[in-house]
């Protein structure tokens, strides 16, 4: 019995100390560096010695008891992890950046943002508007983006594509929402590792179709194109938002000679910078990051003659 208690002790001092080093991580940001990383060799050195502890005693306690404690060390040192990481993340954004955040903030950059295991880079939006034969006050829609998308963990990710539009003018226009297409392959490869064309699935006001389980190996990137078209209003909107960090964002509207149109941010930074472009093209390049949840909205008007000869006139008008 005096066996079996010493042990016990020892196994909980150990389990104490591994505890005690790990939750030095959170201090990580305001200490030197070194001094974090003695902390975390130390906690891994400690947890070497008690995993051989646990092997040596194990034959003198029932084995019951021995996996109880186990399960119990493990259950402890995966909490303490967990809200370490998190907390290590509050800590380095406070240092970095003189933040004073609510800890819910913070921990929402580091779901949205830090933890994401892939970036899209050379994002391309593209718009076509065309007008409809007899069909004075309505235009075809048809959005392409093109981006490739790259894995910044060390083991293999997957993805998801969505594809989406709105159902706006379905009495009119029956069965005109479709998804052309959604194509994913590696960059430098021939062949689709994903390729689909159809109506879609109908959800409520929309039409979706979603790419599912797309592998991305750590020493590949996928490039993916999702072509969607509808029919909407002579002067209408669309609005895009994306859902991961996005590099080098550029949009391109192909309108019509009498639309008018123009680029909005929905992001509290600065607006897309217009760019040269020939013919009725116009370009514009996103000179910062998209996060999730920011994007772009497109505006377009029918010029209207007397009142206003660009849609910014135009605009300017309506809202004074």
């Amino acid at each position: 019995m005096v066996r079996k208690l010493l042990l016990i002790a020892v196994i909980e001092i150990l389990l104490s100390l591994i505890l005690f080093k790990l939750s030095l991580i959170p201090l990580a940001a305001s200490l030197k560096i070194d001094a974090f990383l003695r902390a975390l060799a130390d906690a891994v050195f400690i947890a070497a010695i008690l995993t051989g502890t646990f092997e040596l005693v194990s034959r003198n306690i029932s084995l019951a008891e021995f996996r109880k404690a186990r399960e119990l060390m493990q259950r402890q040192v995966v909490e303490t992890l967990e809200h370490s990481r998190v907390s290590m993340t509050e800590q380095i954004v406070k240092v970095l950046f003189h933040s004073q955040q609510p800890s819910v903030v913070l921990q929402a950059i580091e779901k949205q943002v830090i933890s994401q295991p892939i970036v899209r880079d050379d994002f391309e939006y593209t718009v076509h508007l065309e007008h409809i034969q007899d069909k004075p006050n309505y235009l075809k829609l048809t959005t392409i983006n093109r981006y490739r998308v790259s894995s910044l963990s060390k083991q293999e990710v997957t993805i998801t594509i969505p594809a989406s539009m709105t159902i706006e003018n379905e009495i009119q226009f029956p069965d005109s929402t479709r998804i052309e297409h959604v194509r994913a392959n590696y960059v430098g490869e021939t062949g689709s590792i994903h390729d689909y064309g159809g109506p879609g699935i109908r959800r409520d006001d929309a039409m979706t179709y979603t790419a599912e389980n797309i592998p991305i190996p750590p020493d590949k990137k996928v490039k993916v194109e999702v072509q969607v078209s509808t029919v909407r209003l002579v002067n209408d909107k669309e609005l895009f938002i994306v859902t991961v960090p996005t590099l080098d964002s550029e949009i391109s509207i192909h309108p019509p000679r009498d639309i008018e149109v123009r680029v909005e941010s929905i992001h509290p930074t600065v607006d897309p910078v217009e760019v040269p472009s020939l013919g009725l093209e116009r370009r514009w390049e996103v000179p910062t990051v998209l996060l999730p949840g920011q994007g772009v909205v497109v505006i377009w008007r029918q010029k209207i003659h007397g009142q206003g000869t660009t849609l910014e006139e135009t605009v300017a008008k309506a809202e004074s």
